[in-house]
């Protein structure tokens, strides 16, 4: 190699955003430990549930966790956030990905069960147990995974963090700007808990009630996203400067214009999803409205057989009814609450022979337990 090829890549390498780029993943402790505790707890937890309910915590659950602790990461240390901090359009890609990708690919996880599971019964025991056992602690998760406080709390945080005045704190302050982060993953977590219902929570209204609530949500949006893409003055003064040849008002058009599709789509598609959904729900109550007239009719043509002799038989095997059963005992209740101490002393009295299906439990004389009521 000739030197002055030497010379020429050293120069590339040299140039302050390639130095950037390549020096730029960051492996803190405060993001990387939590991330590797969170996913190995998960992990332990979910091959327990995944041997006694296979359909319910399948394996795409355990790759949806993952993949949201992996995007968690991404966000938070890789190039994405230096170069959040050299123009707006980067940062608008990293805090779409905390509120609109994370929290809905951790919630698919149904991670309240498998956390649960994967702790030591020890903490479960002495540490969780008297913690969930308060009854403010209690109502607190019931109000803060009320639809109406999940949609205010997710508007309140996303409109009040592009306020010039606060966006440029976040931008001047390290503190600030994780505190900005924390915001917008909680209330994004917050926010999906309604859409998703990660079981065994259950659905607080109608299904029908969280279209106008995600449309709500994309209102709010599209119009803070109109506001940065139509502004004719530099909103944040930190990205006034030129970079890469792109103007600052260039970049804050860009910016607004990622949050307007990237955020509508990610509003729009589950509406679509719902609106199919009760569209073939309605259409299935027909068809089983009509079946069970034709039995009826067929029954009462068969004389000297009494109707108690009609049956319906679907087509589940053995395996899959006592699935079924073991769903039925772990949230029996409309408002079974996975973090109520009735529950936790029921997680710590298990051996690792209970997590087999109830008709062998029930053949070696064990009792299960039934259904677990929430605090009102």
């Amino acid at each position: 190699m000739s030197h002055g090829l030497q010379f020429e890549i050293i120069q590339d390498f040299r140039d302050p955003v390639s130095t950037i780029i390549l020096q730029s993943w960051t492996f803190e402790p405060w993001i990387t430990l939590p991330s590797l505790l969170a996913g190995s707890i998960y992990l332990r937890g979910w091959w327990q549930l995944h041997h006694r309910l296979p359909r319910r915590f399948a394996v795409w659950r355990l790759i949806a966790f993952q993949a949201g602790l992996l995007t968690l990461f991404l966000a938070l240390a890789s190039p994405l956030h230096p170069l959040a901090e050299l123009l707006l359009q980067f940062h608008m890609i990293q805090h779409l990905l905390l509120m609109m990708v994370v929290p809905p690919l951790l919630l698919l996880g149904a991670p309240t069960l498998p956390l649960l599971h994967g702790l030591p019964r020890s903490m479960l025991q002495y540490g969780l147990s008297p913690l969930f056992s308060s009854p403010g602690l209690q109502w607190l998760g019931q109000f803060f995974t009320h639809p109406i406080v999940c949609l205010v709390a997710f508007t309140v945080s996303n409109i009040a963090w592009h306020v010039p005045r606060l966006y440029e704190l976040a931008l001047h302050s390290e503190f600030w700007h994780e505190v900005q982060h924390v915001c917008f993953l909680s209330t994004g977590l917050l926010f999906w808990w309604p859409v998703i219902r990660p079981w065994p929570s259950r659905l607080r209204w109608p299904q029908w009630t969280l279209i106008p609530y995600l449309l709500l949500a994309d209102i709010q949006n599209t119009a803070l996203s109109a506001f940065l893409v139509f502004s004719e003055r530099v909103l944040y003064p930190t990205y006034a400067a030129r970079v890469w040849g792109i103007s600052a008002l260039d970049d804050q058009a860009a910016a607004g214009a990622i949050m307007w599709v990237l955020g509508s789509a990610f509003f729009l598609v589950p509406v679509g999803v719902l609106a199919i959904r009760l569209l073939d729900s309605s259409q299935d109550r027909l068809r089983k409205r009509e079946h069970l007239k034709l039995s009826i009719i067929k029954v009462e043509e068969q004389k000297g057989e009494s109707p108690d002799g009609l049956s319906f038989q679907g087509s589940q095997n053995p395996s899959m009814a006592d699935e079924s059963e073991s769903e039925l005992q772990l949230a029996a209740e409309p408002r079974f609450c996975p973090f109520s101490t009735p529950y936790i002393r029921r997680l710590t009295s298990y051996s690792p022979a209970d997590l087999v299906a109830p008709d062998q439990r029930h053949r070696h004389g064990s009792n299960p337990a039934g259904g677990i009521r929430c605090r009102e």
